[in-house]
């Protein structure tokens, strides 16, 4: 029996050209693939066929038969996704489940259980009435390292009735929502957002306070310093991923232009000059990386119109964010390289 390594991401198979290299066996097997004609089962969730056990008609008496997925190297993906459209119109105890393994182990598995949201409507299986053709979708995190990962739709039919379905099928790579805080240049209580989610399409911040966002990495500006809980959609084709987390809006007195014209920040050999042509005298200088972490601070008074400050602890080549404080206000100086 032939099965192809799937090695393409989406899979996406919604069984229209052929049966999609998926093979059924099994004791009393009733399972077919083509286009269902039966009084219940009268149409595909997508395009015209399905596999179901009897296209026509009742699932066989005493039945004990599985539908085989090709092979999956699922080791390229992050949060893989396993979706399908299911249907099923069973009479209890007869029932239907996803069962996974590494192809190279002996013992198949039961993937998830009614408590996984959008899975299993009873126990580890699906049973008596779907009402209709539905989505489910369960994590495939835990087999995420698989080269050889493969599924099946087993059934185990005992008081004949219709039976179970299934239509296209989906392995995917679900986004991952994460942000930050970068330092803030801007006048006032503000908030800048580093949006590092992965693999997303959109998003939506909620920014706590009754405003929202489309944008990748917004900047919001608030009321007041309190901490406040933000929270992050992000989606793409695949799925969605979400998460909250409290920001800390900090305070700028002074806006940015107003010290950036007398106030610069150069880089030599592990070295970093802060020329201050400012009336003002700087009092600290911190060094932060992209992510807004604080790696380097000092606290000092330079009132010339050359500073130089050894940074040999620095990684070279590297993006870096100086944040020089003085008696008037803070200006940011981003994307500083160390070579």
């Amino acid at each position: 029996m032939y099965f192809p390594i799937i090695t393409s991401f989406p899979y996406i198979e919604d069984f229209e050209v052929n049966n999609g290299y998926w093979n059924s066996n099994g004791t009393n097997n009733s399972w077919q693939w083509g286009q269902p004609n039966d009084t219940s089962l009268t149409s595909a969730a997508s395009g015209l066929n399905v596999w179901a056990t009897n296209l026509s008609g009742y699932h066989n008496l005493a039945e004990e038969s599985s539908v085989y997925s090709p092979c999956f190297d699922l080791s390229s993906l992050h949060k893989p996704i396993f979706k399908s459209y299911i249907w099923y119109q069973e009479t209890y105890p007869t029932y239907c489940q996803v069962q996974v393994k590494n192809n190279q182990a002996p013992i198949w598995e039961t993937l998830g259980s009614a408590s996984d949201p959008q899975w299993y409507n009873s126990g580890y299986s699906w049973t008596e009435n779907s009402f209709g053709w539905k989505q489910v979708k369960h994590s495939l995190q835990n087999y995420a390292t698989y080269t050889n990962f493969k599924a099946k739709f087993y059934f185990k039919g005992t008081i004949q009735n219709t039976g179970f379905a299934f239509d296209k099928v989906e392995i995917c790579d679900a986004p991952t929502a994460d942000f930050n805080e970068l330092v803030p240049t801007k006048a006032g209580y503000f908030v800048y957002f580093n949006n590092q989610s992965q693999r997303i399409d959109s998003c939506l911040w909620d920014f706590g306070d009754g405003s929202f966002s489309k944008e990748l990495s917004p900047i919001h500006q608030y009321s007041g310093s309190d901490s406040i809980l933000v929270h992050l959609k992000v989606w793409n084709n695949c799925d969605m991923d979400s998460i909250s987390k409290y920001v800390h809006p900090l305070y700028i007195s002074v806006p940015e232009n107003s010290l950036s014209n007398c106030i610069n920040a150069y880089t030599g050999k592990n070295v970093l000059y802060i020329q201050n042509n400012c009336s003002e005298t700087i009092a600290e200088i911190s060094v932060c990386n992209l992510y807004g972490q604080e790696i380097y601070y000092e606290k000092a008074v330079l009132e010339n119109s050359l500073n130089l400050i050894n940074l040999n602890h620095l990684n070279t080549n590297t993006f870096y964010i100086i944040k020089i404080k003085t008696d008037k206000g803070i200006i940011s100086i981003k994307k500083v390289i160390l070579k």
